[in-house]
């Protein structure tokens, strides 16, 4: 970039800047890097929604786009998944959670063992998230700033269980935070704590503490569970969860993780051949336009407990079974409603 030009991957460059401001700066990033060619029709734009009273970021088309156009084609290099981490210094992590040594651990007393939580892809991203917004420099920088920014004020696990908003709530909505909020509890004490005290080098890189390896007291503060969960709450609600080489996973995408829910006419898959995640239009899209997804069906309570709104035409949850699928926790609610969008 010329010298003239903000440095973008250092984390000073956006501290302090309102929504608007770090809007336009990742407007900037986009345009003088690889991302342009990747989603060259794709932009950001502020939207008012009347049924929120509030105006709201999302993606915007910047000129006219045909039915049968790709609007996006981003290579798996672009994705922020469980392979970025792999390929990344926390790779010991990872290998330790696939690990027996992972699964069971001593009790404090000596005297049992228990299995740990297995971690996600969500989580994997969330650590990884985490240790790169802390650093002074970062390739990742941008996109993980412009992620961070996202609002998730309304999803319920994120609110104390005495504030007025939580009692409000039906019991449904009540249960599905706290099973959503505990998912998380399991998946942080399994991965995070557990890297702290095995792995204190890698999550100590890029920190810019005097030694090679921080304080562990700088460590836990970097690491925070509060942290965590609203990061957490931030990449469950914008990730995406679709087939790639034969497996469900988790990862989020530059640009297309911008699109709002409803219907504009908007296809996504990824894309063997290309090795990419692809949008491609159904219907043609008038410049100006606000480009939107639709995340698929889901009751009331458990939209809001994922994304942290419900669309006026879900219906409350009728049992919890039929909120989360069956599941635990909102992971298969996501995969159900992300792998199924389509128009």
């Amino acid at each position: 970039m010329p010298s003239s030009q903000p440095d973008v991957y250092a984390r000073t460059t956006w501290e302090g800047r309102n929504l608007t401001q770090l809007t336009e700066l990742w407007e900037q990033y986009v345009a003088s890097s690889a991302l342009a060619r990747v989603c060259p029709k794709v932009g950001v734009g502020f939207f008012y929604y009347e049924s929120l009273g509030a105006t709201i970021r999302g993606a915007k088309a910047i000129a006219p786009i045909n039915k049968g156009e790709r609007l996006c084609n981003v290579p798996v290099r672009e994705l922020l998944s469980g392979y970025t981490v792999g390929n990344s210094s926390l790779l010991p992590v990872m290998q330790w959670t696939l690990s027996p040594a992972f699964s069971l651990v001593e009790r404090p007393n000596g005297s049992a063992r228990r299995r740990r939580e297995s971690v996600d892809d969500r989580t994997r991203i969330v650590l990884y998230a985490m240790r790169e917004l802390a650093r002074e420099r970062s390739p990742q920088m941008p996109y993980l700033q412009l992620i961070r920014s996202h609002d998730v004020s309304g999803v319920p696990m994120l609110w104390p269980e005495s504030s007025e908003r939580y009692r409000k709530l039906t019991p449904m909505a009540r249960e599905l935070a706290s099973r959503s909020r505990n998912y998380a509890r399991a998946q942080y004490d399994a991965l995070i704590l557990g890297a702290i005290e095995h792995f204190p080098a890698p999550l100590s890189e890029g920190l810019g503490c005097a030694a090679p390896v921080c304080p562990p007291e700088h460590l836990e503060r970097i690491y925070r569970w509060e942290r965590f969960l609203h990061l957490f709450a931030i990449i469950s609600a914008r990730d995406w969860v679709l087939p790639v080489d034969g497996e469900h996973r988790a990862f989020l995408a530059p640009v297309l993780d911008m699109l709002n829910f409803g219907q504009v006419g908007i296809r996504a898959e990824f894309n063997v051949a290309s090795q990419g995640f692809v949008a491609t239009a159904t219907a043609p899209i008038a410049q100006g336009s606000e480009l939107l997804f639709y995340y698929g069906t889901m009751c009331q309570e458990a939209w809001i407990n994922l994304y942290g709104f419900a669309p006026a035409e879900a219906r409350p949850c009728r049992s919890q079974n039929r909120a989360t699928g069956g599941s635990s926790m909102n992971r298969s609610m996501n995969q159900r409603a992300r792998a199924k969008k389509s128009s």
